[in-house]
């Protein structure tokens, strides 16, 4: 099972002993950590390199660490909530990315924080997560509350990878050929959407002979939704999954069928 591991560039010995006793805890578990740029690696711009690899993970953790520390700061300047702040310790903006990536998709999270960081967003305690203040320089989940908190967000790994199968076993009316035909075309589009730029998309209807202009809308939703559409009814599905899997190989593309 594939778990996101949300952790910036490590930039002291302490710091990556830190991460790296993570992941052996993860393997351990019979879970599979993966971080872009450090275990994924990706041609893709980052945001879309996530997106790709966070839709193949069952669950999140964020472990935000130390990047930047401020001496002094002013905190809400001009206003008469103004107030110095001292020695403020922020992790890299890409946890707060990935952690509401995470839960926008309903993906059990986990967050682990550097004692002495600065607690806001999503590294707050009090939302849909646990937040877990950590010593760098201890054994992760070594302590009974840790330990607890991880095992129950494995067990919700677990429901939430169990999910699909367990509704397409309730009985009920068997989905006609129609419909589940639908249901490939609206995937297929939701995985163009998510995966290509404007000037990919542009490319992919020069290369299907499509007049991208001439495409009904405005915007890349509408433009992926009517390519879709046209390809259906020319029989080029086939050709339309070729050339989005070549031109982003690492993704799961669906079957043409």
């Amino acid at each position: 099972m594939k778990i996101f591991l949300s952790v910036g560039r490590t930039f002291t010995d302490a710091q990556e002993q830190f991460v790296l006793r993570i992941e052996d805890y993860l393997r351990a578990q019979g879970l599979t950590p993966q971080t872009v740029g450090r275990s994924y690696f990706s041609s893709q711009q980052p945001l879309k390199a996530i997106d790709i690899l966070m839709n193949e993970c069952a669950g999140t953790i964020v472990v935000a660490l130390e990047r930047t520390l401020f001496p002094q700061a002013i905190d809400r300047p001009g206003s008469p909530k103004e107030q110095i702040a001292t020695n403020t310790r922020l992790p890299t903006v890409w946890n707060q990315i990935e952690a509401a990536m995470a839960y926008v998709r309903g993906h059990p999270l986990l967050v682990l924080v550097e004692h002495s960081l600065k607690s806001e967003g999503l590294l707050e305690k009090g939302y849909d997560w646990y937040v877990l203040w950590a010593d760098i320089q201890q054994m992760p989940f070594s302590d009974p509350e840790s330990a607890g908190v991880f095992a129950d967000w494995k067990q919700r790994l677990s429901s939430v990878q169990a999910q699909p199968q367990l509704s397409s076993s309730i009985a009920g009316p068997r989905e006609t050929d129609e419909e589940a035909h639908r249901h490939h075309l609206t995937d297929l589009r939701r995985r163009i959407v998510a995966t290509l730029g404007d000037e990919e998309l542009q490319t992919l209807c020069f290369d299907l002979g499509v007049d991208y202009e001439s495409l009904k809308g405005q915007g890349k939703e509408a433009k992926a939704r009517e390519l879709v559409i046209q390809c259906d009814r020319k029989g080029k599905l086939t050709q339309l999954v070729e050339l989005c899997r070549a031109m982003i190989p690492a993704y799961e593309w669906p079957s043409p069928d």
